[in-house]
């Protein structure tokens, strides 16, 4: 999952490349509407018909939603990725000093209280990368030729492909939504209840575990008394 496969997302292409398609766009829009300024529209022109769907009946194809220009969670997934090795290294130099000789009195608590806390950074790192996945699916469904239909919504049936109107990425929880024509929404791909399974899994331990570390510390309280 947190390899160099396709959680739903190309996972190979990195901040740079991300940032130069965006940059790209902007200037060509912005030279596009300096032109159009420039040269004022001649009085026999017609007005451009709008782009017609099929897959709206004939209805004018709704714009898909603007990405976020900041791809501020892409950014932080990358740096969630480099966590996650520094993540699997701590709890083995923990293992490994719970295992060895030396350990302090109060180790128990020690443990679970530390438990409680790499729990809940392991929770902030597999919901940052679903953040990630989900904000650069919606940016590669933006990215000009043979980037529509968006990628998580390529999974669904030929036919109820068919009728897809438009796509809406969520961040809360992790998923990509492929709105049809008639307003129904259909789950895309990707993966992303995973990371919302795993994420819930580990803030669900995290709490138990700090619930813990409370009761191991009443208990000792009243056996002082």
């Amino acid at each position: 999952m947190f390899g160099g496969g396709r959680p739903g997302c190309g996972a190979d292409i990195g901040p740079a490349t991300v940032f130069g398609r965006q940059v790209g766009r902007d200037i060509a829009a912005h030279a596009a509407e300096r032109s159009a300024k420039g040269k004022p529209q001649a009085r026999g022109n017609r007005a451009r018909a709008p782009v017609v769907s099929r897959a709206t009946g004939g209805a004018p194809a709704p714009a898909a939603p603007h990405g976020d220009r900041s791809y501020v969670f892409v950014l932080l997934m990358y740096g969630a990725f480099l966590a996650v090795p520094v993540w699997a290294v701590a709890v083995l130099v923990k293992l490994a000093s719970v295992v060895l000789p030396g350990r302090r009195p109060d180790w128990g608590r020690n443990l679970l209280l530390w438990s409680a806390a790499m729990a809940a950074a392991a929770t902030v790192i597999v919901y940052v990368i679903g953040l990630g996945a989900v904000q650069l699916a919606a940016s590669e469904a933006e990215s000009g030729a043979g980037s529509a239909p968006a990628e998580p919504c390529r999974v669904l049936a030929p036919d109820v492909l068919d009728r897809l109107a438009t796509y809406r990425p969520s961040y809360l929880p992790l998923g990509f939504d492929c709105v049809l024509d008639d307003g129904t929404v259909a789950a895309g791909g990707g993966g992303y209840g995973w990371f919302n399974g795993i994420a819930a899994a580990c803030a669900a331990a995290g709490a138990g575990l700090a619930v813990g570390v409370g009761f191991l510390d009443e208990r000792r309280a009243r056996a002082r008394a």
